[in-house]
């Protein structure tokens, strides 16, 4: 199988995995003969790419985190979070951050909420997601499929997995890895409150709209707090997931030093480590993905913008490691090559060298003339000489 752009589809292709709707459930079925229908339909939907079955990879696996079937109840989950929520919060649209922040912490607005949230099945889903990510120990495959529609469930569940592959490599015992992947599964529940024609604006948000996407964290904390007051370290994983390593970030404008070890004092006005976790998996994902605002970067790029984003914004070792976790050429990948001997020949990212995951081995599929060639397979480790660039 391989990925492959939406409008640029051979005739006949084939849907290899599954696409969901905002609910979880499946929108298309692996296996799926894509009609014209169905593409304008996941065009209009904001699906851009997809994997796809082809003779000429079949042999190649795009490797998932999580299972299929474990997305989807992960994202359901996240979106029963949302719908219990919503009318509750109903009522509150159109008010500004300082009086959502004052309704949310009254008791009448715990009492109607508190009952409301399915947080036995988040606790059973971060489980079943930390028990399949055990043996993960790289991020080599695409980023998932999204949409506008289910974006936010989608993007909470991904962040989630990538930040629990981070907390594995630091060794964060059981308990963290919970506390780590609930916050990330709720870190964006305050934009409950934020109206969808600010959430999904195209152009440059004006200066109160701005003011209230970056009340989203804090409105997510108070709304935390009335739900579960007793998960302190969850709630400020949502509170905190947009502050910076230089104290720029919001809303508490708090400062971090750009390691991993804690010292045992003077941690006063720092972020936590989780939180930093989470900012990384979270850059991660909406970098990959495309929005109303911007398309999807290619993964290279998502690694370079986050590399410049270290020291300022996010966490520097915390990078360092992270990006020892994800190759810039994922599998399944379209490729083409920018120098070399094949220049100009396209192909997809077949496998990752484990041992150098920066030079997978591709398999070439066409020529500069763009006639079919091969297949055949370049280990871009024993040919320092071709450069490759992804094509999303």
């Amino acid at each position: 199988m391989r990925r492959a752009s939406i409008k640029s589809l051979p005739p006949g292709s084939v849907l290899a995995k599954p696409i969901l709707n905002e609910r979880g459930g499946i929108l298309l079925t692996a296996g799926t003969e894509l009609t014209d229908r169905y593409v304008r339909h996941l065009l209009d939907r904001g699906t851009h790419a997809i994997a796809i079955e082809d003779a000429d990879t079949d042999d190649i696996d795009i490797p998932d985190i999580i299972s299929d079937s474990l997305r989807a109840t992960a994202t359901n989950t996240v979106f029963r979070v949302y719908e219990a929520i919503g009318s509750a919060a109903a009522q509150l649209k159109g008010l500004n951050a300082p009086e959502i922040a004052s309704r949310v912490r009254s008791n009448e607005f715990r009492q109607q909420a508190g009952h409301m949230v399915p947080t036995a099945a988040v606790v059973a889903v971060v489980d079943d997601i930390i028990n399949e990510v055990m043996d993960v120990d790289l991020l080599t495959g695409m980023a998932a499929i999204k949409s506008y529609d289910n974006y936010t469930f989608a993007h909470s569940v991904e962040m989630a997995t990538a930040a629990l592959v981070i907390g594995r490599r630091l060794h964060l015992d059981r308990g963290s890895l919970k506390r780590l992947a609930r916050g990330c599964l709720l870190h964006d529940i305050g934009k409950i409150f934020i109206d969808d024609a600010v959430l999904n604006k195209q152009g440059k948000l004006d200066d109160e709209e701005m003011v209230l996407m970056r009340s989203h964290p804090t409105l997510g904390f108070e709304l935390l707090q009335a739900v579960q007051p007793n998960d302190v370290i969850i709630n400020h994983v949502a509170l905190q997931h947009h502050e910076r390593q230089d104290g720029k970030g919001y809303p508490r404008g708090l400062v971090g030093n750009n390691r991993v070890e804690r010292p045992p004092f003077g941690n006063e006005g720092r972020i936590l480590l989780m939180a930093e976790v989470a900012a990384i998996a979270d850059v991660y994902d909406a970098l990959a993905t495309d929005r109303p605002y911007r398309p999807a970067l290619a993964p290279e790029v998502v690694l370079d913008t986050m590399r410049r984003m270290a020291t300022t914004s996010l966490n520097q070792e915390l990078m360092t490691l992270f990006t020892s976790l994800v190759p810039s050429y994922p599998i399944g990948m379209t490729i083409r090559v920018t120098a070399g001997r094949w220049i100009d020949h396209t192909g997809v990212v077949a496998r990752i060298n484990r041992s150098a995951i920066e030079r997978p081995i591709v398999r070439i599929l066409r020529d500069a003339a763009d006639e079919k060639v091969g297949p055949f397979d370049l280990d871009l480790h024993h040919d320092r000489s071709i450069q490759i660039a992804s094509i999303l």
